[in-house]
């Protein structure tokens, strides 16, 4: 195992108190990259941040039905500015001019080429075509910029995985899936041996080919914490465990990222699932109080009906609480490359705080988003997401990500 030797004098002169950062000690294992990071790299004046105000927004309380929003599932931004919304409450793409306005809808409920059942994905082919995945008809669409339907791809299903969800296109027009807790945790309910109690399912990942046909198995990790329970109509119950667990992914024209949350730490591995890297942040995770059990419960009970309420207590004093939380919430990887890891917030709330880790994985810094904000897409100069207000109305909204002059 080889080492990187960073200068002395700026550890020592971060353990005086200097405020010099602390450069990450980088490491081979079998020639897989391992990237320690005991923070970030950004001085006082280098960090990155979002405007004060949304650039662009759609939606809103009171607007027509071209601009309401409702269940917007991805979005993306094209060469001219424009932007795709993948609205999953109408199941239709919606095309936005620069300034938010409406130009056209694509789709809607149906069965015929061009309408979908169940939107689940929304992005870019290598060639810059806007695809999307439909999950209800196992099918990728392509269409072009401009909004005509350029080729549509139903998945072949064969024994050697079942069907996933598309979470991104490769270099060669190849593109990964996804099998995880929303596919399994139904199949498993309804086989003849239901588990009863914590389970802990897979998270898969697979290649298919441009015309649909399976290519290869690039891994399976730990994935989603599930609760399956049998009430008196022995009915399986599914429940998310409070602060669980659960594998995320990324995928880029070069392959994917894949964290399990059970500690600061990503891999980075190609297209054919090869690990690559390992990037890691020296940070503990959040301890599960009494007074975070106390406040899931709560929650839990806001709504239920008194004479429920007795039996609800039982199960939910039952739940199997983690010792700690995990230990960062969802990643993206930006134009440029860098990737983008948030903070876990146990209840939503508070404004996302994002790592920033450059093409080397070091730590640059933090960029904090606005409460309430989910980000989707991160350009080199902005980052394109959905906004939910108190009243639970939904927006898109493209922030400017403003940074240094020289600082990419």
């Amino acid at each position: 195992m080889k080492t990187s030797i960073f200068p002395l004098s700026l550890v020592l002169l971060a353990a005086c108190g200097g405020g010099a950062p602390i450069p990450p000690t980088v490491t081979d294992s079998a020639g897989v990259t391992i990237v320690e990071n005991q923070g970030g790299q950004w001085g006082r004046a280098e960090g990155w941040r979002l405007s004060p105000d949304p650039e662009v927004e759609i939606g809103g309380h009171g607007v027509d039905s071209v601009q309401n929003i409702s269940r917007a599932i991805g979005a993306v931004r094209l060469d001219d500015g424009s932007i795709v919304v993948a609205n999953a409450g109408s199941q239709d793409l919606r095309w936005y001019d620069p300034a938010g306005q409406h130009i056209r809808t694509i789709g809607g409920r149906g069965v015929g080429t061009g309408h979908f059942a169940s939107l689940d994905w929304l992005g870019f082919s290598t060639t810059g075509l806007v695809a999307t995945f439909d999950f209800g008809r196992l099918r990728l669409s392509l269409f072009t910029q401009q909004g005509e339907l350029e080729e549509a791809i139903s998945l072949v299903i064969t024994f050697q995985m079942d069907p996933g969800t598309v979470r991104g296109i490769l270099s060669d027009s190849s593109y990964l899936l996804i099998r995880d807790a929303r596919h399994w945790a139904q199949s498993m309910s309804r086989a003849g041996s239901t588990p009863e109690g914590l389970v802990r399912g897979p998270a898969s990942v697979a290649r298919y080919s441009p015309d649909g046909l399976f290519v290869a198995d690039l891994g399976t990790f730990v994935g989603a914490e599930r609760i399956f329970s049998k009430g008196r109509s022995r009915i399986v119950r599914i429940s998310a465990r409070p602060f669980g667990r659960d594998a995320v992914f990324a995928v880029t024209a070069d392959g994917f990222y894949v964290g399990t949350q059970d500690r600061y730490e990503i891999e980075v591995r190609d297209a054919d699932g090869v690990l690559q890297a390992i990037v890691r942040l020296e940070r503990s995770n959040t301890p599960v109080t009494q007074r975070h059990r106390d406040r899931y419960i709560r929650g839990r009970l806001a709504n239920v009906h008194e004479r429920e309420r007795a039996e609800r207590e039982r199960e939910l004093a039952q739940l199997p609480f983690p010792d700690s939380m995990p230990a960062h919430g969802p990643i993206l990887v930006d134009a440029a490359g860098n990737l983008w890891v948030a903070d876990y917030r146990p209840f939503g709330e508070g404004d996302p705080v994002w790592s920033v880790f450059d093409t080397e994985h070091r730590m640059l810094g933090t960029v904090t988003m606005p409460e309430g904000f989910a980000a989707y897409e991160i350009g080199a100069d902005y980052v394109l997401g959905s906004f939910t207000d108190d009243q639970r109305t939904q927006y898109i909204r493209l922030y400017g990500l403003e940074k240094p002059q020289g600082i990419e």
